[in-house]
Protein backbone atom coordinates (compact mmCIF):
# COMPACT_ATOMS: atom_id res chain seq x y z
CA UNK A 1 0.00 0.00 0.00
CA UNK A 2 2.83 2.49 1.24
CA UNK A 3 4.12 1.99 -3.16
CA UNK A 4 0.77 2.60 -4.18
CA UNK A 5 0.70 5.58 -2.44
CA UNK A 6 4.09 6.92 -3.47
CA UNK A 7 3.73 5.44 -7.13
CA UNK A 8 0.33 8.07 -6.89
CA UNK A 9 2.46 10.65 -5.40
CA UNK A 10 4.80 10.81 -8.08
CA UNK A 11 2.07 10.64 -10.97
CA UNK A 12 0.02 14.20 -8.87
CA UNK A 13 3.81 15.60 -8.28
CA UNK A 14 3.26 15.79 -4.77
CA UNK A 15 7.01 15.14 -3.17
CA UNK A 16 7.86 12.46 -0.81
CA UNK A 17 10.07 10.96 1.19
CA UNK A 18 10.53 7.55 3.01
CA UNK A 19 11.04 7.64 7.23
CA UNK A 20 10.67 3.84 7.31
CA UNK A 21 9.57 1.43 5.08
CA UNK A 22 6.03 1.65 5.36
CA UNK A 23 5.57 5.52 6.65
CA UNK A 24 5.60 8.25 3.95
CA UNK A 25 6.47 12.37 4.47
CA UNK A 26 4.31 13.78 1.81
CA UNK A 27 4.65 17.79 0.99
CA UNK A 28 6.61 20.10 2.63
CA UNK A 29 7.05 22.18 5.88
CA UNK A 30 3.80 23.20 6.95
CA UNK A 31 1.85 21.54 4.11
CA UNK A 32 3.64 18.74 5.02
CA UNK A 33 1.29 15.16 5.94
CA UNK A 34 2.62 11.80 7.27
CA UNK A 35 0.83 8.48 6.56
CA UNK A 36 1.63 5.11 7.89
CA UNK A 37 0.72 3.33 4.87
CA UNK A 38 -2.81 4.25 4.32
CA UNK A 39 -3.12 5.78 7.71
CA UNK A 40 -2.91 9.56 7.86
CA UNK A 41 -1.29 11.25 10.64
CA UNK A 42 -4.92 12.97 11.51
CA UNK A 43 -6.10 9.59 12.90
CA UNK A 44 -6.11 9.64 16.10
CA UNK A 45 -4.35 7.00 18.48
CA UNK A 46 -7.62 6.29 20.45
CA UNK A 47 -9.28 5.66 16.96
CA UNK A 48 -6.44 3.31 16.19
CA UNK A 49 -6.39 1.51 19.36
CA UNK A 50 -10.21 0.84 18.96
CA UNK A 51 -10.20 -0.65 15.68
CA UNK A 52 -7.32 -2.61 16.73
CA UNK A 53 -8.98 -4.20 19.26
CA UNK A 54 -12.33 -6.47 17.61
CA UNK A 55 -14.08 -6.82 20.49
CA UNK A 56 -14.28 -2.77 21.30
CA UNK A 57 -14.82 -2.17 17.90
CA UNK A 58 -17.83 -4.58 18.39
CA UNK A 59 -18.84 -2.07 21.58
CA UNK A 60 -18.46 0.98 19.93
CA UNK A 61 -20.48 -0.19 16.64
CA UNK A 62 -22.99 -1.67 18.98
CA UNK A 63 -23.85 1.25 21.04
CA UNK A 64 -24.56 3.36 17.75
CA UNK A 65 -27.07 0.52 16.74
CA UNK A 66 -25.11 -0.26 13.90
CA UNK A 67 -25.75 -3.60 12.37
CA UNK A 68 -23.21 -6.20 13.62
CA UNK A 69 -22.89 -9.72 14.86
CA UNK A 70 -23.59 -10.85 17.98
CA UNK A 71 -20.05 -11.13 19.83
CA UNK A 72 -18.78 -12.78 23.43
CA UNK A 73 -14.93 -12.18 24.45
CA UNK A 74 -14.26 -15.64 26.25
CA UNK A 75 -11.46 -16.52 28.33
CA UNK A 76 -11.33 -20.47 28.25
CA UNK A 77 -13.00 -22.86 26.16
CA UNK A 78 -15.29 -23.80 28.66
CA UNK A 79 -16.35 -19.78 27.75
CA UNK A 80 -16.67 -20.43 24.42
CA UNK A 81 -19.11 -22.86 24.56
CA UNK A 82 -21.19 -21.24 26.80
CA UNK A 83 -21.05 -18.18 23.80
CA UNK A 84 -21.83 -21.00 21.44
CA UNK A 85 -24.98 -22.15 23.28
CA UNK A 86 -26.14 -18.60 23.68
CA UNK A 87 -25.46 -17.65 20.08
CA UNK A 88 -27.12 -20.86 19.05
CA UNK A 89 -26.18 -22.02 15.90
CA UNK A 90 -22.71 -21.85 13.76
CA UNK A 91 -20.04 -19.62 14.82
CA UNK A 92 -17.12 -17.38 13.72
CA UNK A 93 -13.96 -18.07 16.26
CA UNK A 94 -11.09 -15.26 16.03
CA UNK A 95 -8.52 -13.46 18.02
CA UNK A 96 -9.43 -10.07 19.64
CA UNK A 97 -6.59 -8.54 17.29
CA UNK A 98 -5.25 -9.53 14.22
CA UNK A 99 -4.83 -9.07 10.47
CA UNK A 100 -4.94 -10.56 7.12
CA UNK A 101 -7.32 -13.39 8.34
CA UNK A 102 -4.90 -15.22 10.75
CA UNK A 103 -6.46 -17.51 13.50
CA UNK A 104 -10.16 -16.93 12.67
CA UNK A 105 -12.00 -20.07 11.64
CA UNK A 106 -15.32 -19.87 10.17
CA UNK A 107 -18.15 -21.90 10.38
CA UNK A 108 -17.58 -24.04 14.16
CA UNK A 109 -20.97 -25.60 14.17
CA UNK A 110 -21.19 -27.38 17.45
CA UNK A 111 -19.78 -27.07 21.06
CA UNK A 112 -17.48 -30.57 20.34
CA UNK A 113 -15.42 -28.61 17.67
CA UNK A 114 -14.63 -25.54 19.65
CA UNK A 115 -11.53 -26.73 21.38
CA UNK A 116 -9.02 -26.56 18.00
CA UNK A 117 -10.24 -23.34 16.58
CA UNK A 118 -10.25 -21.47 20.19
CA UNK A 119 -6.69 -22.59 21.05
CA UNK A 120 -5.45 -21.09 17.10
CA UNK A 121 -7.25 -18.15 17.96
CA UNK A 122 -5.32 -18.12 21.38
CA UNK A 123 -2.30 -18.04 20.11
CA UNK A 124 -1.43 -14.54 19.69
CA UNK A 125 -1.93 -14.04 23.15
CA UNK A 126 -4.87 -11.11 22.96
CA UNK A 127 -7.95 -12.80 23.76
CA UNK A 128 -10.99 -14.66 21.74
CA UNK A 129 -13.60 -13.96 20.43
CA UNK A 130 -16.97 -15.95 19.66
CA UNK A 131 -19.30 -14.47 17.37
CA UNK A 132 -22.63 -15.37 15.41
CA UNK A 133 -21.59 -16.73 12.03
CA UNK A 134 -23.17 -13.96 9.40
CA UNK A 135 -23.93 -15.90 5.74
CA UNK A 136 -22.93 -14.07 2.75
CA UNK A 137 -20.36 -12.82 1.02
CA UNK A 138 -17.44 -11.33 2.05
CA UNK A 139 -16.95 -7.85 1.13
CA UNK A 140 -14.47 -4.77 1.68
CA UNK A 141 -15.94 -1.84 1.22
CA UNK A 142 -12.93 1.28 1.51
CA UNK A 143 -13.72 4.84 3.16
CA UNK A 144 -11.89 7.61 1.84
CA UNK A 145 -12.42 11.02 3.49
CA UNK A 146 -15.72 9.19 5.24
CA UNK A 147 -17.22 8.51 2.09
CA UNK A 148 -17.59 5.51 0.19
CA UNK A 149 -14.88 5.14 -2.22
CA UNK A 150 -14.92 1.87 -3.90
CA UNK A 151 -15.81 -1.82 -3.17
CA UNK A 152 -14.68 -5.52 -3.75
CA UNK A 153 -15.60 -8.93 -3.72
CA UNK A 154 -13.23 -11.29 -2.06
CA UNK A 155 -13.83 -14.70 -2.90
CA UNK A 156 -11.36 -17.36 -0.89
CA UNK A 157 -9.15 -19.18 -3.18
CA UNK A 158 -10.44 -22.62 -4.76
CA UNK A 159 -9.42 -25.45 -6.07
CA UNK A 160 -11.05 -27.86 -8.42
CA UNK A 161 -10.52 -31.82 -8.03
CA UNK A 162 -9.84 -34.35 -10.97
CA UNK A 163 -9.88 -37.35 -9.30
CA UNK A 164 -6.05 -37.93 -9.85
CA UNK A 165 -4.40 -35.24 -7.86
CA UNK A 166 -3.83 -34.91 -4.68
CA UNK A 167 -4.83 -31.11 -2.85
CA UNK A 168 -1.39 -30.35 -2.12
CA UNK A 169 -0.84 -30.40 -5.86
CA UNK A 170 -3.62 -28.58 -7.25
CA UNK A 171 -2.79 -25.85 -4.83
CA UNK A 172 0.93 -25.53 -6.63
CA UNK A 173 -1.39 -25.65 -9.88
CA UNK A 174 -3.40 -22.71 -8.48
CA UNK A 175 -0.09 -21.17 -7.00
CA UNK A 176 1.53 -21.10 -10.63
CA UNK A 177 -0.94 -18.48 -12.02
CA UNK A 178 0.89 -15.84 -13.29
CA UNK A 179 -1.05 -12.92 -11.51
CA UNK A 180 0.05 -14.46 -7.81
CA UNK A 181 3.24 -12.92 -7.82
CA UNK A 182 2.90 -11.24 -4.68
CA UNK A 183 2.13 -8.40 -6.22
CA UNK A 184 -1.16 -8.39 -7.81
CA UNK A 185 -1.88 -11.78 -5.65
CA UNK A 186 -0.47 -13.94 -3.15
CA UNK A 187 0.55 -17.48 -3.32
CA UNK A 188 -1.55 -19.77 -1.05
CA UNK A 189 0.98 -20.86 1.85
CA UNK A 190 1.23 -24.28 2.74
CA UNK A 191 1.10 -23.76 7.30
CA UNK A 192 -0.65 -24.90 9.96
CA UNK A 193 -3.45 -22.32 9.06
CA UNK A 194 -4.37 -24.53 6.04
CA UNK A 195 -4.04 -27.58 8.10
CA UNK A 196 -6.65 -26.78 10.00
CA UNK A 197 -8.82 -25.92 7.67
CA UNK A 198 -8.67 -28.53 5.78
CA UNK A 199 -9.21 -30.49 8.84
CA UNK A 200 -12.06 -28.60 9.78
CA UNK A 201 -13.41 -30.17 5.94
CA UNK A 202 -12.46 -33.22 6.63
CA UNK A 203 -9.49 -33.43 3.65
CA UNK A 204 -5.85 -33.23 4.50
CA UNK A 205 -3.41 -32.26 1.96
CA UNK A 206 -3.01 -35.77 0.35
CA UNK A 207 -6.65 -35.99 -0.62
CA UNK A 208 -7.19 -36.54 -3.62
CA UNK A 209 -10.79 -34.50 -4.08
CA UNK A 210 -13.76 -35.75 -6.73
CA UNK A 211 -13.57 -34.76 -10.46
CA UNK A 212 -15.40 -31.24 -10.38
CA UNK A 213 -15.61 -31.14 -6.65
CA UNK A 214 -14.77 -27.37 -5.90
CA UNK A 215 -12.93 -26.88 -2.60
CA UNK A 216 -12.09 -23.20 -0.51
CA UNK A 217 -8.92 -23.92 0.87
CA UNK A 218 -9.17 -20.59 2.90
CA UNK A 219 -11.80 -19.82 5.26
CA UNK A 220 -11.55 -15.86 4.11
CA UNK A 221 -10.84 -14.19 1.03
CA UNK A 222 -8.38 -11.82 1.99
CA UNK A 223 -5.79 -11.15 -0.82
CA UNK A 224 -2.76 -11.60 1.88
CA UNK A 225 -3.69 -15.12 2.06
CA UNK A 226 -4.60 -16.58 -1.29
CA UNK A 227 -8.04 -14.63 -2.04
CA UNK A 228 -9.41 -13.08 -5.13
CA UNK A 229 -10.42 -9.68 -5.22
CA UNK A 230 -13.69 -8.49 -7.86
CA UNK A 231 -14.44 -5.03 -7.91
CA UNK A 232 -17.99 -4.44 -7.13
CA UNK A 233 -17.92 -0.68 -6.70
CA UNK A 234 -20.57 0.05 -8.96
CA UNK A 235 -23.56 -2.56 -7.84
CA UNK A 236 -22.85 -1.27 -3.86
CA UNK A 237 -26.80 -0.29 -2.75
CA UNK A 238 -26.62 3.19 -1.36
CA UNK A 239 -27.69 1.69 2.48
CA UNK A 240 -25.12 -0.46 2.52
CA UNK A 241 -22.33 2.27 1.60
CA UNK A 242 -24.54 4.77 3.97
CA UNK A 243 -24.17 2.22 6.75
CA UNK A 244 -20.18 1.80 5.93
CA UNK A 245 -19.77 5.15 6.17
CA UNK A 246 -21.55 5.57 9.62
CA UNK A 247 -19.34 2.61 10.90
CA UNK A 248 -15.97 4.87 9.74
CA UNK A 249 -16.96 7.86 11.65
CA UNK A 250 -18.06 6.10 14.59
CA UNK A 251 -14.81 4.46 14.60
CA UNK A 252 -13.06 7.98 14.17
CA UNK A 253 -11.69 6.76 10.87
CA UNK A 254 -11.01 9.49 7.67
CA UNK A 255 -9.77 6.29 5.87
CA UNK A 256 -10.85 2.46 6.57
CA UNK A 257 -11.81 -0.83 5.33
CA UNK A 258 -14.93 -1.73 6.35
CA UNK A 259 -15.55 -5.70 6.17
CA UNK A 260 -18.91 -6.41 5.31
CA UNK A 261 -20.82 -9.89 4.91
CA UNK A 262 -24.31 -10.04 2.90
CA UNK A 263 -25.92 -12.09 0.65
CA UNK A 264 -25.91 -9.58 -2.40
CA UNK A 265 -24.05 -6.19 -2.03
CA UNK A 266 -26.49 -5.02 -4.40
CA UNK A 267 -29.31 -5.14 -2.22
CA UNK A 268 -29.85 -3.38 1.28
CA UNK A 269 -28.72 -4.80 4.42
CA UNK A 270 -32.49 -3.57 5.63
CA UNK A 271 -33.89 -5.86 3.30
CA UNK A 272 -31.93 -9.14 3.43
CA UNK A 273 -29.38 -9.27 6.15
CA UNK A 274 -26.18 -7.98 6.36
CA UNK A 275 -23.25 -7.24 9.20
CA UNK A 276 -20.58 -5.46 9.50
CA UNK A 277 -17.71 -7.94 11.13
CA UNK A 278 -14.57 -5.72 10.99
CA UNK A 279 -13.16 -2.10 10.78
CA UNK A 280 -9.67 -1.07 9.33
CA UNK A 281 -7.64 1.58 10.28
CA UNK A 282 -5.32 0.83 7.77
CA UNK A 283 -6.77 -0.98 4.92
CA UNK A 284 -4.63 -2.27 1.71
CA UNK A 285 -5.48 -0.52 -1.59
CA UNK A 286 -3.22 -2.27 -3.98
CA UNK A 287 -5.97 -4.99 -4.44
CA UNK A 288 -8.27 -1.74 -5.82
CA UNK A 289 -5.95 -1.76 -8.52
CA UNK A 290 -5.74 -4.83 -9.87
CA UNK A 291 -8.62 -7.00 -9.29
CA UNK A 292 -8.80 -10.23 -11.04
CA UNK A 293 -12.21 -9.01 -12.63
CA UNK A 294 -13.65 -5.60 -12.35
CA UNK A 295 -12.28 -1.88 -12.82
CA UNK A 296 -9.24 -1.21 -11.45
CA UNK A 297 -9.72 1.77 -8.69
CA UNK A 298 -6.92 4.34 -8.11
CA UNK A 299 -7.29 4.13 -4.60
CA UNK A 300 -3.37 5.79 -4.39
CA UNK A 301 -5.11 8.79 -5.43
CA UNK A 302 -7.96 8.72 -4.07
CA UNK A 303 -6.27 8.93 -0.96
CA UNK A 304 -4.10 11.38 -1.54
CA UNK A 305 -6.44 13.18 -3.30
CA UNK A 306 -8.34 13.87 0.00
CA UNK A 307 -5.09 14.74 1.67
CA UNK A 308 -4.10 17.30 -0.83
CA UNK A 309 -7.55 18.47 -3.13
CA UNK A 310 -4.76 20.56 -5.16
CA UNK A 311 -1.72 18.68 -5.45
CA UNK A 312 0.03 21.90 -5.55
CA UNK A 313 -1.33 22.84 -2.06
CA UNK A 314 1.42 20.14 -0.74
CA UNK A 315 4.53 22.17 -1.52
CA UNK A 316 5.35 25.57 0.23
CA UNK A 317 7.75 27.90 -2.12
CA UNK A 318 11.33 27.12 -2.75
CA UNK A 319 12.76 29.94 -3.82
CA UNK A 320 16.74 29.48 -5.26
CA UNK A 321 19.63 32.05 -5.67
CA UNK A 322 22.32 30.78 -8.47
CA UNK A 323 25.67 32.05 -9.41
CA UNK A 324 28.46 33.12 -8.22
CA UNK A 325 29.46 36.84 -6.32
CA UNK A 326 26.39 37.96 -4.39
CA UNK A 327 23.83 35.01 -4.11
CA UNK A 328 24.27 35.44 -0.41
CA UNK A 329 23.21 38.80 -0.27
CA UNK A 330 20.13 38.37 -2.61
CA UNK A 331 19.05 34.87 -0.68
CA UNK A 332 19.45 37.09 2.66
CA UNK A 333 17.15 39.86 1.21
CA UNK A 334 14.96 37.64 0.68
CA UNK A 335 14.63 36.05 3.62
CA UNK A 336 14.19 39.59 5.47
CA UNK A 337 11.27 40.53 2.98
CA UNK A 338 9.85 37.30 3.10
CA UNK A 339 9.71 37.22 7.24
CA UNK A 340 8.52 40.97 6.95
CA UNK A 341 5.42 39.36 5.62
CA UNK A 342 4.96 37.47 8.46
CA UNK A 343 6.18 34.24 7.01
CA UNK A 344 8.66 31.51 9.17
CA UNK A 345 11.11 31.19 6.75
CA UNK A 346 13.88 28.46 6.18
CA UNK A 347 17.31 30.39 4.72
CA UNK A 348 19.98 28.17 2.82
CA UNK A 349 23.59 29.58 2.57
CA UNK A 350 27.16 28.25 2.04
CA UNK A 351 27.67 28.42 6.13
CA UNK A 352 24.68 27.33 7.34
CA UNK A 353 20.91 26.66 7.33
CA UNK A 354 18.78 28.84 9.52
CA UNK A 355 15.07 28.83 10.42
CA UNK A 356 13.71 32.88 10.84
CA UNK A 357 17.26 33.54 12.07
CA UNK A 358 18.00 30.92 13.93
CA UNK A 359 21.20 28.48 13.16
CA UNK A 360 20.43 24.90 12.72
CA UNK A 361 22.84 22.20 13.93
CA UNK A 362 23.62 21.21 10.49
CA UNK A 363 27.41 19.37 10.39
CA UNK A 364 29.29 20.96 7.63
CA UNK A 365 29.22 16.99 5.88
CA UNK A 366 25.66 17.45 5.89
CA UNK A 367 25.02 20.79 4.57
CA UNK A 368 24.74 20.09 0.80
CA UNK A 369 20.99 18.06 2.66
CA UNK A 370 20.18 21.58 4.17
CA UNK A 371 17.43 22.56 1.69
CA UNK A 372 16.04 19.03 2.40
CA UNK A 373 16.34 19.66 6.12
CA UNK A 374 14.54 22.81 6.03
CA UNK A 375 11.69 21.26 3.48
CA UNK A 376 11.52 18.72 6.25
CA UNK A 377 11.14 21.39 8.91
CA UNK A 378 6.93 21.58 10.27
CA UNK A 379 6.59 25.05 10.64
CA UNK A 380 8.66 26.38 7.45
CA UNK A 381 6.88 28.61 4.96
CA UNK A 382 9.21 29.14 2.79
CA UNK A 383 12.58 28.60 1.96
CA UNK A 384 15.38 30.83 0.08
CA UNK A 385 18.46 28.62 -1.21
CA UNK A 386 21.89 30.43 -1.94
CA UNK A 387 23.46 27.33 -4.59
CA UNK A 388 26.53 27.60 -6.57
CA UNK A 389 26.14 26.30 -10.32
CA UNK A 390 29.39 24.92 -10.70
CA UNK A 391 27.91 22.35 -7.27
CA UNK A 392 24.50 21.86 -9.17
CA UNK A 393 26.59 20.82 -12.19
CA UNK A 394 28.19 18.15 -10.06
CA UNK A 395 25.55 17.12 -7.60
CA UNK A 396 22.37 18.06 -8.84
CA UNK A 397 19.94 20.25 -7.40
CA UNK A 398 18.91 17.45 -4.69
CA UNK A 399 15.34 18.85 -5.19
CA UNK A 400 12.70 17.65 -8.11
CA UNK A 401 11.52 21.63 -8.27
CA UNK A 402 11.29 24.95 -7.44
CA UNK A 403 9.46 27.79 -7.39
CA UNK A 404 11.75 30.57 -8.68
CA UNK A 405 14.90 31.00 -9.79
CA UNK A 406 17.25 34.18 -9.45
CA UNK A 407 20.65 34.59 -12.03
CA UNK A 408 23.53 36.68 -10.48
CA UNK A 409 26.93 37.61 -11.13
CA UNK A 410 27.11 35.23 -14.55
CA UNK A 411 30.53 37.07 -16.38
CA UNK A 412 30.56 35.38 -19.71
CA UNK A 413 34.02 36.02 -19.61
CA UNK A 414 34.51 33.34 -16.88
CA UNK A 415 31.67 31.06 -18.15
CA UNK A 416 32.55 27.18 -17.60
CA UNK A 417 31.03 24.16 -18.60
CA UNK A 418 29.48 23.57 -15.49
CA UNK A 419 27.95 26.69 -15.18
CA UNK A 420 26.21 25.60 -18.43
CA UNK A 421 25.57 22.46 -17.10
CA UNK A 422 24.51 23.58 -13.62
CA UNK A 423 21.94 25.86 -15.81
CA UNK A 424 20.65 23.09 -17.68
CA UNK A 425 19.62 21.69 -14.55
CA UNK A 426 17.79 24.55 -13.52
CA UNK A 427 16.13 24.75 -16.89
CA UNK A 428 14.86 21.38 -15.96
CA UNK A 429 13.78 21.83 -12.03
CA UNK A 430 12.13 25.20 -11.87
CA UNK A 431 8.55 25.89 -12.68
CA UNK A 432 8.38 29.22 -12.52
CA UNK A 433 9.96 32.70 -13.29
CA UNK A 434 13.98 33.24 -13.97
CA UNK A 435 15.07 36.34 -12.37
CA UNK A 436 18.13 38.02 -13.91
CA UNK A 437 19.72 41.47 -14.71
CA UNK A 438 19.24 43.21 -18.03
CA UNK A 439 22.86 43.42 -18.52
CA UNK A 440 23.68 40.07 -17.81
CA UNK A 441 23.88 38.77 -21.72
CA UNK A 442 25.14 35.46 -20.79
CA UNK A 443 21.99 34.62 -18.68
CA UNK A 444 19.83 36.43 -21.13
CA UNK A 445 21.07 34.31 -24.24
CA UNK A 446 21.80 30.96 -22.25
CA UNK A 447 17.44 31.15 -20.77
CA UNK A 448 16.43 32.51 -24.84
CA UNK A 449 14.88 29.50 -25.52
CA UNK A 450 12.30 29.93 -22.07
CA UNK A 451 9.11 31.54 -23.30
CA UNK A 452 9.51 35.40 -22.29
CA UNK A 453 6.38 35.68 -19.45
CA UNK A 454 8.72 34.09 -17.42
CA UNK A 455 11.52 35.70 -17.56
CA UNK A 456 11.52 38.81 -15.21
CA UNK A 457 14.42 41.12 -16.01
CA UNK A 458 15.68 43.59 -13.16
CA UNK A 459 16.68 47.00 -14.29
CA UNK A 460 18.53 48.75 -11.54
CA UNK A 461 18.43 52.18 -13.35
CA UNK A 462 15.68 54.22 -14.24
CA UNK A 463 15.38 53.78 -17.69
CA UNK A 464 16.34 51.15 -19.59
CA UNK A 465 15.19 50.50 -23.25
CA UNK A 466 15.91 47.11 -22.70
CA UNK A 467 13.31 46.44 -20.13
CA UNK A 468 11.03 48.26 -21.70
CA UNK A 469 11.44 46.30 -25.04
CA UNK A 470 10.63 43.27 -22.92
CA UNK A 471 7.63 44.37 -21.00
CA UNK A 472 5.75 44.96 -24.95
CA UNK A 473 6.19 41.63 -25.65
CA UNK A 474 4.80 40.20 -22.24
CA UNK A 475 7.82 39.69 -20.49
CA UNK A 476 7.49 41.33 -16.16
CA UNK A 477 10.40 43.66 -14.60
CA UNK A 478 11.32 44.85 -11.78
CA UNK A 479 12.53 48.79 -12.10
CA UNK A 480 13.77 51.36 -9.49
CA UNK A 481 12.39 54.54 -9.99
CA UNK A 482 10.77 57.85 -8.03
CA UNK A 483 8.06 57.51 -6.02
CA UNK A 484 4.69 59.56 -7.49
CA UNK A 485 5.40 62.36 -4.85
CA UNK A 486 9.15 62.42 -5.91
CA UNK A 487 9.77 61.58 -1.84
CA UNK A 488 12.14 59.00 -2.71
CA UNK A 489 12.84 55.48 -4.60
CA UNK A 490 10.71 52.61 -5.01
CA UNK A 491 11.05 49.40 -6.64
CA UNK A 492 8.30 48.44 -9.00
CA UNK A 493 7.54 44.69 -10.27
CA UNK A 494 5.34 45.20 -13.76
CA UNK A 495 4.16 42.15 -15.58
CA UNK A 496 2.92 42.23 -18.67
CA UNK A 497 2.69 46.01 -18.67
CA UNK A 498 0.92 46.47 -15.50
CA UNK A 499 1.99 47.46 -12.31
CA UNK A 500 1.67 44.76 -9.51
CA UNK A 501 3.31 46.04 -6.55
CA UNK A 502 5.52 48.79 -5.58
CA UNK A 503 7.28 49.67 -2.51
CA UNK A 504 9.45 52.49 -1.01
CA UNK A 505 13.42 51.03 -1.31
CA UNK A 506 14.77 49.67 1.68
CA UNK A 507 17.45 51.65 3.17
CA UNK A 508 21.05 50.22 2.18
CA UNK A 509 24.29 50.88 4.09
CA UNK A 510 26.21 52.78 1.32
CA UNK A 511 23.69 52.45 -1.58
CA UNK A 512 25.94 50.43 -3.71
CA UNK A 513 24.84 49.50 -7.02
CA UNK A 514 25.52 45.93 -6.50
CA UNK A 515 23.13 45.84 -3.01
CA UNK A 516 20.71 47.47 -4.78
CA UNK A 517 20.74 44.92 -7.51
CA UNK A 518 20.37 42.29 -4.92
CA UNK A 519 17.76 43.80 -3.11
CA UNK A 520 15.77 43.69 -6.38
CA UNK A 521 16.63 40.25 -6.98
CA UNK A 522 14.86 39.61 -3.68
CA UNK A 523 11.84 41.40 -3.97
CA UNK A 524 11.16 39.94 -7.41
CA UNK A 525 11.42 36.50 -5.92
CA UNK A 526 8.95 37.70 -3.11
CA UNK A 527 6.42 38.07 -5.89
CA UNK A 528 6.71 35.42 -8.79
CA UNK A 529 4.85 33.01 -6.31
CA UNK A 530 1.99 33.17 -3.76
CA UNK A 531 3.41 33.42 -0.51
CA UNK A 532 1.77 34.76 2.02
Amino acid sequence: STSVLKSAASRLGIPYEFITRRQLRLGHGVRQQRCLSTMGGSTSYSAVLMSLDKHVSYLQLTQLSLPVPRQFKVADVAEAVAAFERIGGPVVVKPVQGNQGRGITIGVKSQQEIDVPFQLAAAGGHGVLVEELVLGKDYRITIVGGRFAAALLCVPPQIRGDGVRTIRQLIDELNAEPDRDKLRFSPVTFDDELDDHLDVLGYTLGSIPAPGELIAVRATGHVSRGGIPIDVTDLVHPDNRKVSEEAARAMGLEIAGVDFVSPDISRSYREIGGRIVEVNSRPGVGMHLWPREGKSRDMGAAILSHMFPDPASACVPFLLVAGDRGRGSVARFTDSMLREKGLTVGLCLKQGAYINGRPLDVPEDKLHHAPNILLRQPLTQAVAAAVSLRHVAKHGLGLQKCDAVSLVSLDSEKISDEYVKGLAVLLKANRGRFIISSKNQFARQALSSVDRSRIVLIAAESRDSEVSDHLAIGGAAVVRRWSKDMTGLQFAFVDAGKEIVSTQMPSLSGARQHHIEAAMHAFALTHTTQLG
